[in-house]
């Protein structure tokens, strides 16, 4: 991007949409693309791959995860899964979009694209998912740290923070923490 500005924004009212606002040059023109003029959602996320290129995760319709690239053709918008209550995306070294997500049911699962299109596996299927971060080392190797809650009654809730990798054998997870209350704040280091 060469350090100039590049922003995806929801339309609102009469204006709805999905746009790509981005500067060529340092000029003050923006020039603003339509990424889905049926966009209805939330949670947007975006990225730029090692190409340079724009990736982005929302959710549209309610609970439909979808993910929209831009190539030399334009945007493309495909449908990842459904029935989606939250999602964290991540952009491997290959500009391969992953994404890791959490069903309304309570499943974790990781999603990739590959040539065969889209590839989804389940991560954790034990307590209900928060919140989630998605990393990749630079072996291309993926590490989820991630919240599970347990609310054995409508007023006591308790979190418990988790890690998982996709080891030899398929995914494993690890629980960091004794059951408590706890938020997630990441840092990358080189």
């Amino acid at each position: 991007s060469g350090g100039l500005p590049r922003i995806v924004y929801a339309g609102h009212g009469a204006e709805t949409g999905l746009y790509y606002a981005f500067k060529e040059t340092a000029s003050p023109a923006w020039q603003v693309e339509v990424i889905d003029a049926q966009a209805s959602g939330q949670g947007y996320s975006y990225a730029l791959g090692p190409d340079d290129r724009p990736h982005l995760g929302y959710i549209s319709d309610g609970d439909s995860l979808q993910y929209a690239f831009r190539d030399a053709a334009g945007w493309h918008v495909e449908t990842v899964d459904t029935l989606v209550s939250g999602f964290w995306p991540k952009i491997d070294l290959h500009g391969l979009p992953h994404l890791v997500y959490r069903l309304s049911s309570g499943e974790l699962k990781h999603a990739y694209r590959d040539a065969a299109g889209w590839q989804a596996e389940i991560v954790d299927t034990g307590p209900l998912p928060g919140i989630a971060t998605l990393a990749i080392d630079s072996n291309g190797e993926l590490h989820f740290l991630y919240t599970v809650e347990e609310c054995p009654s409508w007023d006591s809730c308790t979190t418990q923070l988790r890690y998982a990798f996709h080891g030899p054998t398929g995914w494993l997870d690890y629980a960091l923490t004794s059951w408590g209350s706890y938020d997630i704040f990441v840092t990358q280091g080189s």
